[in-house]
Order: structure tokens, then sequence, then C-alpha cells
């Protein structure tokens, strides 16, 4: 979509036609090769950078950024008094993962709104060279150009508490811009999520579509900043949560990595969530490799290779196609439910669920820890 708006704005300038065209922006600045000399040079400025582009997310430059750090601490409360299971000992990793994930999209929500108030100051809020002339020239000279570029100039410029945001620009001296141009409404009350009461807990949600858009064909997204054209409630619960990366892996030997989708984080958990079959005696489902390798040793052959007991292991791998639902890390009411509204499950019977089922209830505590890093 973006890239239709964008070649639907050059098309309108002209910047696809070619000489002899009279459309082109050629032939409209060829009278003007100082000008045509400068969108030269900016032009393959931004090819430079574009060439040079890196390749980390604005999510990992939230991260490397220079922000201060968030207090903790009431994070970790949250997460212990809304999940009383991971105050135990042994979850307590689990929980220090999940306070950690919501530190960093604090760190990244900041970051995103910070880098559109730099870019939406209005004019006046900007630093402007002293000496520009207003004589016969409708734009600086081009060695003050290049100064204005570079920075490499003596005036001085006021002090700003936000950092500024570098960009290639050619002042004209001779064109006014209007206000309305810069000037947005920086509220964010409209969007804080609301809280919808639901049995004996509050719920989190995230706001919906016509509050966000207005009704708007394209609206400014208020989790990360930049302009959305969404039209499908759905599509804008996808977004938004692909913002705030509300997964994490479940399993202690996992690094700290924020998930994006469903889909991508569940297809992670499944390449933890194996058992492994024994093709000799046609029994299986053991829940670690090392037990699969000691039950090959034992019971088969005594002299296997590592190489042999790799291949062993693979071929018997396989992905658990069932899950208990007392697994889940968050809660155990969640098994009790299921009994209640499967009454021929036997009391002594375990409740198992499939994959898509556990991770679509794990994933939606997730959620829940994820909105609560979004301002009120």
């Amino acid at each position: 979509d973006q890239s239709e708006r964008f070649r639907i704005w050059a098309g309108n300038l002209g910047a696809f036609q070619r000489l002899p065209s009279e459309a082109s922006l050629d032939y409209r600045l060829r009278y003007s090769r100082k000008i045509a000399a400068q969108i030269e040079e900016l032009l393959t400025d931004l090819l430079n950078t574009l060439d040079h582009t890196s390749p980390r997310d604005r999510f990992a430059q939230s991260l490397a950024s220079n922000h201060a750090p968030f207090d903790p601490a009431f994070d970790i409360h949250h997460v212990r008094h809304k999940f009383p299971l991971l105050d135990g000992e042994d979850q307590a990793w689990l929980a220090e993962r999940l306070v950690k994930a919501i530190t960093q999209r604090r760190q990244y929500l900041q970051y995103a709104r910070d880098h559109r108030n730099k870019l939406s100051k209005e004019p006046s809020d900007l630093w402007q060279p002293q000496d520009v002339s207003h004589e016969e020239h409708a734009f600086p000279a081009s060695g003050q150009l290049k100064q204005l570029r570079t920075g490499k100039t003596k005036a001085n410029r006021p002090e700003s508490t936000l950092s500024a945001t570098v960009a290639s620009t050619l002042r004209l001296t001779d064109i006014t811009m209007s206000q309305q141009d810069f000037q947005e409404d920086l509220s964010q009350t409209s969007y804080a999520q609301s809280i919808v009461e639901g049995g004996t807990e509050s719920r989190l949600e995230l706001p919906r579509l016509s509050d966000v858009s207005k009704g708007a064909e394209t609206f400014e997204c208020p989790f990360c900043f930049t302009i959305q054209s969404i039209q499908k409630e759905g599509s804008w619960r996808k977004h938004a949560f692909s913002d705030l990366r509300p997964y994490v892996c479940t399993f202690a030997e996992c690094e700290l990595k924020l998930f994006p989708s469903l889909r991508d984080w569940s297809e992670h958990e499944q390449r933890h969530r194996v058992q492994w079959y024994c093709h000799f005696c046609n029994t299986g489902n053991f829940e670690t490799l090392e037990k699969f390798q000691r039950h090959l040793r034992l019971l088969h052959i005594l002299d296997l290779t590592d190489d042999q007991l790799d291949a062993l292991a693979e071929a018997g791998r396989r992905t658990v196609d069932q899950i208990s639902a007392l697994e889940c890390p968050f809660c155990h009411d969640w098994e009790h439910k299921l009994r209640e509204a499967n009454p021929d499950i036997i009391p002594e019977g375990s409740v198992v669920v499939t994959p898509p089922q556990f991770m679509q209830h794990v994933g939606a505590h997730m959620r829940q820890l994820a909105l609560f890093a979004v301002p009120r």
C-alpha cells in the first residue's frame, strides 16, 4: 500500500516522465540548473542511505537507544499479582522474562513517540540559519546549503530537549509553510485502552479501530506512530499486537525474544514441544532426548556411535499433538473450566487440548501483559 501511494505521488509530480516530455521534472527545471543540481544531490544521498540501511528494525533500535531505563518494580508487582502461579521459585525465571518484555515494550513505545515528536516539530521550533540571504536567490548558495546539510555552521542553535533527527533539506526562503501542515493533536486520551470488568478481575482491551481511525481512510497508529490504512477490526488488532510483540518463549533454555504474531511464536514453541518415538519397539513419547537415548543404549544397541544416535533421534523426533491444560504457566482454572464445559471427561482422566488451542489460551494471557505496557 505504501509503495503504491508513493508511485501515485511521484507520478503526479512527473518524476517518472523523461525528456522531451513537458511533464517531466527535467523539463520543468530546465531554467533552474542550481535547483536541479541540488535535487540530484539529494537523490544521490537518498540512494546511498537506502543502500546502507541497517537490518535492525525499529524495535531493536529502541532497545539500543539512550532512553532512561524504566523502573521494573511496578511491572514485577503486576505480573505476580495478576498471575500468582508465577510467584513461585520454579517459575521465577519466566516471571523475570515477562517483566523484561514489558520493560522493552515501554521503551519501544517511548522511542516511537519521541521519534514522531521530533519529526512533527513546527518550523519555529527548529534551528534556522541566521544569515540566509533574501536577495535574488530563492535558495541558499551552494556552499551555504552544504553547510546547512552537514551542520558545519557557526550560527548558534537553541537548546532542545529532543535530539535532532537528521534530514537533508532544501529550505526555500520565499515559501511559507502553513501551520496546519505541522500542527497535530498529541493527546493520547482517546487511545488509552478501556478496562472491561470480566468476572472478578479487570481485563485490558485494545482501542477499537473506529476510535483510532475516527472514520478516516488513513490514520496514525497510536503505538508505532506511522500512517496506516486499515479497514477491518481484525487487521487492526493484528497490526497493533505486532507493534507490542506480546509473545515470549515459555522454555527456560531460550533467550529472551519477543514475537510479533501468534503464528511466529507458535512455530517457535512447537520446536520445543517434541517427543521421541522408538521405531524398534514401537513405543515412545519420550519427553526428553536424554531419556530416548538412554532407552536406545540400554534396550537396543549398546555400541551406538554418536552419529548413529543422532540419526535415530532425528528419525524418532515428533511434534506433540496434545498438551495438558495444566501446563499453562499462568493459570490452573482453565483445566477446571474445561471440565465443566465437557462433563463426559472422567474425573481421573487428564484434560488435554490441541497445540493451537493451548497457544491461543496462553497467548491471551501474554496479550494482557503486553497491553499493560501501553500508557493509560
